[in-house]
């Protein structure tokens, strides 16, 4: 890895980032009506519009989820909430606050850009086991390789191959009601077989500042979401009444696949976007 430990750490500062000192949060989960979800698949080069996604459709996976915490021997498990894809709740982010810029203008897009390492404001999931947690309970990203001179051949990302592998953002504070979300695919490739068909291929779990999870606001990535030719563009999704998410998590249900055949993917960025108005 070519990057100084201090660039590393600001690397994700790009415009719409800014930083705000860690502070105890006292906030509370209040109830939420159901979250209005466009999903979509587009090029990078399109438009940021608040109206380019305007045939929203409600897509909350969690209406027979009943919260529950674990019983557990494991000190790092026990009394975690057990999350609708049955996998525990993992710590919030600890990174410096991200202050999401709240406007109709694209430049406020916050991107954080994953190529050859994972940024250490976000943090790899694989079942109950993170690269940020103990002995025991780690588990290491792994990077498709990228080139510095040549990133069109190499493009790198976070490689997601097994089902239960997620990624979690950075804390984040924001104002706007409408919150749009982006999962960037540097890649898409053919693995092997055992497709799993009839499945949801994946959530995105959101949570406030507290680290409370916000289950009204669940989005499902529906099966056939993620094909061959989604490589080098992205997963948009957009939550409505969103004022109070300060984090989310992707997390994989599924793998996609082609045929016979699972996929796996690189995810190249995370961003975000704060709009002012539904």
């Amino acid at each position: 890895m070519k990057y100084s430990r201090f660039a590393l750490i600001f690397s994700f500062l790009l415009a719409g980032c800014n930083l705000l000192p860690l502070s105890k949060n006292s906030d509370e989960a209040t109830s939420t009506t159901t979250s209005s979800i466009s999903p979509s698949t587009s090029d990078d080069s399109l438009s940021d519009d608040v109206d380019s996604n305007s045939n929203d459709s409600s897509d909350v996976s969690s209406d027979d989820y009943t919260e529950s915490t674990t019983e557990s021997d494991d000190d790092y498990l026990d009394g975690r909430l057990v999350l609708p894809c049955g996998y525990v709740q993992l710590d919030k982010p600890t990174n410096q606050v991200l202050n999401l810029t709240t406007s109709n203008d694209s430049s406020a897009k916050c991107q954080i850009d994953i190529k050859d390492s994972l940024d250490p404001s976000m943090t790899f999931i694989y079942g109950n086991n993170s690269s940020k947690g103990p002995t025991g309970h780690y588990a290491s990203p792994s990077m498709y390789s990228y080139n510095e001179s040549n990133e069109k051949q190499y493009p790198g990302g976070l490689k997601i191959a097994q089902r239960s592998q997620g990624l979690q953002s950075p804390l984040f504070s924001h104002n706007g009601p409408k919150l749009q979300i982006r999962i960037g695919l540097s890649q898409v490739n053919e693995g092997g077989s055992g497709v799993e068909k009839n499945e949801d291929t994946g959530y995105l779990y959101f949570y406030n500042s507290s680290g409370e999870f916000l289950k009204d606001k669940t989005i499902t990535i529906a099966e056939g979401s993620i094909t061959l030719d989604k490589a080098g563009k992205y997963l948009q999704y957009y939550v409505t009444d969103a004022e109070e998410v300060a984090y989310f998590e992707f997390r994989l249900n599924a793998q996609p696949y082609k045929s016979s055949r699972v996929l796996n993917f690189g995810i190249g960025y995370l961003a975000m976007h704060s709009f002012p108005q539904i």
